[in-house]
């Protein structure tokens, strides 16, 4: 009933796109200064997950890098308990996109941060392990 009101309303790809953006949103989300771009990114980064989070990825760093010269991205994966190698084949383009020294992945787990070692991204890219030590207040 609902899916019917909501097709009569709108066509299936705007439909299809406001479920995407939501769902993406869940994943990331974006912080930016002067000449940096961080990505925040949560949950699961799975193959279910990885082609919304790229096209959404794709048209915000396409906007965060016009007119600047030397921009950096950072993927934050502070909350990040799961990736796939569909979000390693991510961390490979952009880290070719924008260059070794301009691309880093930062707080990653120590089980993630095996993934990158075992893939050999430690090798091409920058990789920083999370703080998890806890704090004494």
């Amino acid at each position: 009933m609902i899916g019917s009101v909501l097709h009569g309303l709108y066509t299936s790809d705007t439909i299809r796109g406001v479920f995407a953006w939501r769902y993406v949103e869940r994943f990331m989300h974006f912080l930016e200064t002067d000449n940096t771009l961080n990505c925040v990114f949560s949950d699961r980064l799975d193959g279910y997950a990885c082609p919304e989070i790229e096209r959404e990825l794709s048209l915000r760093v396409a906007n965060f890098k016009k007119g600047r010269q030397d921009a950096q991205l950072v993927f934050d994966l502070t909350d990040v308990i799961y990736i796939s190698s569909a979000f390693l084949r991510i961390c490979l383009i952009y880290c070719k996109t924008f260059g070794k020294h301009h691309f880093s992945v930062a707080n990653v787990s120590e089980d993630i941060h095996k993934v990158f070692h075992i893939s050999g991204f430690i090798e091409i890219m920058h990789v920083t392990r999370a703080d998890r030590t806890p704090k004494i207040v």
